[in-house]
């Protein structure tokens, strides 16, 4: 196969992963056929099936692109050490937001009811991502003066993953009063006010907010402690 037809088949791929995301997204991962997904994208089904054995495999690949989404834009940041800590915390919360609004309550009920197994690999796989990447960002935050000391990291980490797992749950996005990108700006606002130092606090409420809206990030605002 030459390089040119090899990237052409990636690129068709790629195209059906993103059609079906946004129809997953919309109606849920058991309403949506074949043969739908194949009219929406105007091709044959067969050339479908030439990229994917069926809409599992699909769903799949769905699910594996979202992942590398995410770990391409947050470990960069994560690690890169000339990136000033509350730069740092704006990026990656501004991220974290901004994946929420996509979280569609839909598709994760349709998921959970339908497709239990990519339900339990996805919510495995987030809460790996927590444990390494939240504990990282803990870590630096204690370095830096910006988290207090008093609370171990495991304590921390195991508390922060059940808000986000308890707060993604499609019953509970369902009846939210609020968006999924509003329900993550709470949950971390209010986490973050308790981990924080009056130092951590002090720089946040100067810079922070500052950096938020260059960025055009949401409005997380912590409250400074009353004198």
């Amino acid at each position: 196969m030459t390089e040119k037809k090899e990237a052409k088949q990636q690129q068709t791929k790629e195209r059906i992963v993103e059609a079906a995301l946004e129809e997953f997204c919309r109606f849920g991962f058991s309403r949506v056929t074949m043969d739908e997904l194949a009219i929406k994208l105007g091709m044959s089904k067969k050339t479908l099936y030439q990229h994917f054995s069926g809409k599992e495999d699909v769903l799949k690949s769905v699910l594996d692109m979202r992942r590398s989404e995410m770990d391409c834009k947050i470990n960069p940041i994560l690690h890169d050490s000339s990136i000033n800590f509350i730069e740092k915390m704006v990026l990656v919360s501004t991220l974290i937001s901004n994946e929420f609004e996509r979280v569609s309550p839909v598709l994760l009920e349709d998921m959970r009811r339908h497709a239990p197994e990519h339900f339990r690999v996805m919510e495995e796989w987030r809460r790996k991502k927590i444990e390494e990447e939240f504990g990282f960002f803990i870590r630096e935050g204690r370095e830096k003066g910006m988290f207090r000391n008093d609370i171990p990291d495991e304590v921390l980490i195991l508390m922060y993953t059940v808000l986000v797992e308890n707060i993604v749950r499609p019953e509970v996005l369902a009846k939210a009063p609020l968006s999924p990108a509003q329900m993550c700006q709470a949950l971390v606002k209010v986490f973050f006010e308790g981990v924080m130092t009056t130092v951590g606090r002090m720089e946040w409420s100067q810079k922070g907010q500052h950096l938020f809206r260059q960025i055009g990030g949401p409005p997380l605002a912590l409250s400074m402690p009353q004198p």
